[in-house]
Parts: C-alpha cells; structure tokens; sequence
C-alpha cells in the first residue's frame, strides 16, 4: 500500500468516526440534553416529544420525564330544582324529577322493554343533553356482576376505553348499583383534531325481575350535563 492510499484510508476513517460522533451526538446525547430545558406539558408538546392520546394528555421526554396536561375546568352554577316537575309511572311503581322547561318522549315499549326519555330542548347544540330511564325483564336472570362484565366490554369497542373513570358502586332506595362514567372533554388531547365533547352516565341496578337503567348522554356543557344528571338520579323512588 502506498502513501497516499494509506492517506485516503485515514481520512476515511477519520470522517467515518466524525459521522458516527455526530449522529450519535443527534440521536442520544442532543435530544437528552434539549429534554433538560423542557419544564411544562406545553414545552414537551412543541418539542415535538411524543404525546400519549390519553385525558389528560400525557407528553414523554427522551431523559424518561412524563409531563400530564393541566385542565382547568370553569365553575358551573348550581342546579336550581325548585320548579322541576314530576314524572310519575304507576305500571313500574316509581317517579322521578326532571327540569321543567325539558321535553318528554316515550322510547321503544314492548313486553319485555319500556323506554322513556327527558329532553334538553333548550339545548341547540350538536347533541343536546339527554335523559334516560329504561326498565327490561331480566329474563336471563343476570346478576349485577354479570352485567358489570358486560359493560366493560363494551368500554373498547370505540377505542374510548382511556377516557372511562373506574366502576363506582352505590345505593339507590337501598338496592346495590353500579355506574359507568365516560367523559370525553372540551378540550381534547393534544395532537388530536377531530373531537366531539361530551358525557355518558350509566347507572344500573336489579329490582324484582326488571333490570333499572338511567343514563345521561349528550349536552354542550359535560359538567353541568353531569350535574343535571346527578340530581335527576336522586330524585328517583320507588312509590309502591
């Protein structure tokens, strides 16, 4: 090997190690070193760190930091129910109070199913608020347990399961219950653009042969929709 071939060969290598330096320099040590300087969710999203789809978002940084988005959620007035009306059914034994100035709609009724619904026409918004009761035999004789299972199935058929708050178990007129809560809020994830705000409550329970649902679904304002809701729910009883 002559000189100058033996030259070439350790320039070669000379820039081949430059090369390796560099994009070792790119790929480990810059973004490290850039993720120091990154201190809020907002820092880490225009970095253009990774960004978890999940309420509230969540944004990673190389040096293994997670950064949760911070949502500031507005004071909603109380409810006012001193002039909601009553709705009272004879045939299933119980009544319930809804806003006055709401709709009422009878559902799909049958032998085995009756369905009712409370309507937020004041609401002109893409999906109004709206209240449900439902009542259906239990003819398969479920348990609370196996509709819990159930339900929780369904939880990923939309790829929704994320923004589902943990089963919660309650009372009502002393009859075992549970409620399922999804809420997908006004402001969405980050790095997600189509997104339609919203609430679904879902409150199940076994009385007699008849398995009790109510739920809330729809309103431009999820946490007053909630609200609404909650106070719908307790002023459910059963007359006889």
């Amino acid at each position: 090997m002559n000189r100058i071939s033996a030259i070439w060969l350790i320039l070669l290598g000379l820039v081949l190690i430059a090369g390796g330096s560099y994009w070792y320099y790119v790929d480990d040590i810059k973004p490290i070193r850039d993720s120091k300087k990154v201190d809020s969710f907002e820092d880490c999203v225009k970095t253009g760190y990774p960004v978890q789809l999940s309420y509230p978002g969540k944004c990673a940084t190389p040096d293994g930091r997670t950064f949760v988005q911070k949502i500031e959620e507005a004071e909603t007035p109380e409810i006012d129910m001193s002039g909601w009306k009553t709705y009272r059914n004879e045939k299933y034994g119980f009544e319930i109070r809804y806003p006055s100035n709401w709709t009422e709609k009878t559902g799909y009724s049958n032998d085995t199913l009756w369905e009712y619904w409370f309507i937020d026409s004041q609401d002109h918004s893409y999906s109004g608020q709206q209240l449900y009761v439902g009542i259906e035999n239990n003819t398969k004789q479920k348990t609370l347990e196996n509709i819990i299972l159930e339900e929780n199935a369904k939880k990923n058929q939309y790829g929704l399961e994320m923004f589902y708050q943990p089963n919660t178990y309650l009372v009502i007129n002393d009859i075992p219950a549970v409620q399922f809560k999804l809420v997908k809020p006004e402001m969405p994830p980050a790095g997600v653009e189509e997104w339609i705000s919203g609430l679904l409550k879902i409150m199940i329970f076994l009385y007699k042969d008849k398995i009790y649902t109510i739920y809330s679904t729809g309103g431009s304002d999820a946490i007053r929709a909630e609200q609404v809701y909650d106070k719908f729910l307790s002023t459910f009883k059963f007359i006889k």
